[in-house]
């Protein structure tokens, strides 16, 4: 058994799957370690936060509206 990890958003309704997909196969990003999907949503908050301030985009990510959990 493998284990991978896979980053959540928290909506409305809960948490779910961040909606990073893989461009081949449509299935979520899955990470072989916490710190390589860590690293991308480290970017991903950074660089979209800066579209934020540059006023490409209407809202603001925080840290804590995403995680991290292990999948099987």
């Amino acid at each position: 058994m493998t284990i991978k990890y896979r980053v959540e958003h928290e909506f409305i309704y809960g948490w779910d799957d961040a909606g990073w997909h893989d461009g081949v196969t449509g299935e979520p990003t899955l990470y072989d370690t916490y710190q390589d999907a860590l690293a991308d949503l480290e970017d991903f908050i950074y660089n979209e936060n800066i579209a934020f301030d540059e006023g490409d985009i209407e809202d603001k990510y925080e840290r804590n509206e995403f995680r991290i959990v292990e999948v099987v």
